[in-house]
């Protein structure tokens, strides 16, 4: 059997031109600080999607409550790309405290 040489263990990392490496030392783990928690509002009880509304204040269906919203029957806010029923003012419209539609000049 002959001798092939030094294995790549022997030899390293078989670049001649490479520096020799120290092995890194362990770095302290540091900790982060804590962030203060912000207190989440529940966005679901806030809103409420417009069929779910048109049912649930005028007993319409689906497309009854889209057309409903369409002619302004009743109050819809914009939410990204969604349209949404504020739950409070809606409330505050069939006791009554606020007139809807709204008068225009």
């Amino acid at each position: 059997m002959t001798n092939l040489g030094p294995s790549v263990a022997e030899r390293g990392t078989g670049n001649p031109t490479a520096k020799a490496t120290k092995p890194k030392a362990a770095r302290p783990k540091t900790t982060k600080k804590a962030k203060p928690k912000r207190e989440k509002k529940n966005r679901a009880t806030e809103t409420m999607s417009i069929p779910e509304a048109g049912a649930k204040y005028y007993g319409l269906s689906k497309n009854g409550s889209y057309d409903a919203a369409a002619r302004g029957d009743f109050p819809t806010i914009p939410v990204g790309r969604l349209r949404k029923v504020p739950v409070k003012m809606m409330d505050r419209i069939m006791a009554g405290e606020i007139p809807w539609p709204p008068r225009r000049a």
